[in-house]
Protein backbone atom coordinates (compact mmCIF):
# COMPACT_ATOMS: atom_id res chain seq x y z
CA UNK A 1 0.00 0.00 0.00
CA UNK A 2 1.73 3.53 -0.90
CA UNK A 3 1.02 5.67 1.40
CA UNK A 4 1.92 9.70 1.94
CA UNK A 5 2.48 11.70 4.71
CA UNK A 6 0.66 15.37 4.84
CA UNK A 7 1.27 18.19 7.43
CA UNK A 8 -2.69 18.96 7.90
CA UNK A 9 -2.87 22.17 10.14
CA UNK A 10 -2.71 20.30 13.56
CA UNK A 11 0.84 19.05 14.73
CA UNK A 12 -0.15 15.03 13.62
CA UNK A 13 0.86 13.85 10.54
CA UNK A 14 -1.99 12.12 8.53
CA UNK A 15 -0.92 9.03 6.06
CA UNK A 16 -3.07 8.74 3.14
CA UNK A 17 -3.45 6.11 1.07
CA UNK A 18 -2.15 6.71 -2.98
CA UNK A 19 -3.70 4.67 -5.66
CA UNK A 20 -1.87 2.18 -7.36
CA UNK A 21 -3.89 2.08 -11.00
CA UNK A 22 -6.34 5.05 -12.15
CA UNK A 23 -8.45 5.11 -15.24
CA UNK A 24 -9.41 8.55 -16.46
CA UNK A 25 -12.52 8.72 -18.23
CA UNK A 26 -15.36 11.61 -20.11
CA UNK A 27 -18.78 10.39 -20.14
CA UNK A 28 -21.38 12.11 -22.59
CA UNK A 29 -24.87 11.72 -20.50
CA UNK A 30 -26.12 10.33 -22.77
CA UNK A 31 -23.88 7.56 -22.33
CA UNK A 32 -24.24 8.07 -18.32
CA UNK A 33 -26.68 4.69 -17.86
CA UNK A 34 -24.86 2.88 -20.16
CA UNK A 35 -21.56 3.53 -18.05
CA UNK A 36 -23.16 2.90 -14.58
CA UNK A 37 -24.20 -0.54 -16.14
CA UNK A 38 -20.52 -1.43 -17.22
CA UNK A 39 -19.57 -0.58 -14.13
CA UNK A 40 -22.27 -3.17 -12.33
CA UNK A 41 -20.91 -5.75 -14.90
CA UNK A 42 -17.56 -5.40 -14.46
CA UNK A 43 -18.08 -5.75 -10.07
CA UNK A 44 -20.10 -8.79 -11.08
CA UNK A 45 -17.60 -10.05 -13.28
CA UNK A 46 -14.83 -9.63 -10.59
CA UNK A 47 -16.74 -10.22 -7.32
CA UNK A 48 -16.96 -6.54 -6.22
CA UNK A 49 -19.49 -5.32 -3.61
CA UNK A 50 -20.41 -2.21 -5.42
CA UNK A 51 -22.53 0.93 -4.46
CA UNK A 52 -23.17 3.49 -7.42
CA UNK A 53 -24.89 6.61 -5.88
CA UNK A 54 -25.73 10.86 -5.93
CA UNK A 55 -23.17 12.97 -3.79
CA UNK A 56 -25.04 15.96 -4.73
CA UNK A 57 -29.56 16.16 -5.28
CA UNK A 58 -28.58 19.13 -7.38
CA UNK A 59 -26.36 17.79 -9.78
CA UNK A 60 -25.47 15.19 -11.39
CA UNK A 61 -22.30 14.53 -9.21
CA UNK A 62 -21.74 10.85 -8.54
CA UNK A 63 -19.76 8.28 -6.63
CA UNK A 64 -18.52 4.67 -7.33
CA UNK A 65 -17.54 2.40 -4.69
CA UNK A 66 -16.32 -1.12 -5.20
CA UNK A 67 -14.81 -3.39 -2.83
CA UNK A 68 -13.70 -6.84 -2.29
CA UNK A 69 -10.95 -8.35 0.19
CA UNK A 70 -8.41 -7.19 -1.52
CA UNK A 71 -9.09 -4.34 -3.90
CA UNK A 72 -11.37 -1.17 -3.18
CA UNK A 73 -11.89 1.21 -6.30
CA UNK A 74 -13.48 4.41 -5.54
CA UNK A 75 -14.49 6.99 -7.76
CA UNK A 76 -16.20 10.12 -8.72
CA UNK A 77 -17.03 12.84 -11.09
CA UNK A 78 -15.64 16.20 -11.27
CA UNK A 79 -18.48 18.31 -12.62
CA UNK A 80 -21.73 18.43 -13.43
CA UNK A 81 -21.43 19.43 -17.11
CA UNK A 82 -22.65 17.72 -19.92
CA UNK A 83 -19.67 16.06 -20.32
CA UNK A 84 -18.07 14.94 -17.13
CA UNK A 85 -14.90 13.01 -16.50
CA UNK A 86 -14.96 10.45 -13.65
CA UNK A 87 -11.43 9.44 -12.01
CA UNK A 88 -11.43 5.77 -10.90
CA UNK A 89 -8.58 5.07 -8.53
CA UNK A 90 -7.98 1.39 -7.65
CA UNK A 91 -6.40 0.64 -4.38
CA UNK A 92 -5.73 -2.17 -2.30
CA UNK A 93 -7.63 -3.33 1.02
CA UNK A 94 -4.53 -4.61 2.60
CA UNK A 95 -1.72 -3.58 4.50
CA UNK A 96 1.39 -3.49 2.83
CA UNK A 97 2.89 -7.23 3.85
CA UNK A 98 -0.62 -9.02 2.73
CA UNK A 99 -1.14 -6.79 -0.57
CA UNK A 100 -1.25 -9.07 -3.66
CA UNK A 101 0.92 -9.00 -6.31
CA UNK A 102 0.68 -4.96 -8.64
CA UNK A 103 0.09 -7.43 -11.41
CA UNK A 104 -3.57 -8.71 -10.05
CA UNK A 105 -4.71 -4.90 -10.05
CA UNK A 106 -3.20 -3.97 -13.83
CA UNK A 107 -5.69 -6.72 -14.88
CA UNK A 108 -7.87 -5.65 -13.13
CA UNK A 109 -7.50 -2.24 -14.67
CA UNK A 110 -6.80 -3.47 -18.11
CA UNK A 111 -10.27 -6.15 -18.07
CA UNK A 112 -12.32 -2.58 -16.60
CA UNK A 113 -10.94 -0.20 -19.60
CA UNK A 114 -11.80 -3.24 -22.26
CA UNK A 115 -15.45 -3.01 -21.02
CA UNK A 116 -15.68 0.50 -20.89
CA UNK A 117 -14.45 0.79 -24.23
CA UNK A 118 -17.37 -1.01 -25.06
CA UNK A 119 -19.61 1.71 -24.70
CA UNK A 120 -20.19 4.33 -27.38
CA UNK A 121 -19.36 8.02 -26.27
CA UNK A 122 -16.82 7.11 -23.81
CA UNK A 123 -13.31 8.16 -23.62
CA UNK A 124 -10.80 6.63 -21.47
CA UNK A 125 -8.70 9.93 -21.52
CA UNK A 126 -5.70 8.53 -18.64
CA UNK A 127 -4.31 5.20 -17.50
CA UNK A 128 -1.56 4.71 -15.11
Amino acid sequence: MLEREFEPCSKSPILVQMPIEVVVVTVPAASRNAYFDAIRRFADTFGFAQRIGVTNPDGPNFVIQLYREDFKIIGANGSGSEVTRFRIPFYFTRNNEDAPNPGAVKKLRRDLVRILKQIDGIQIVGES
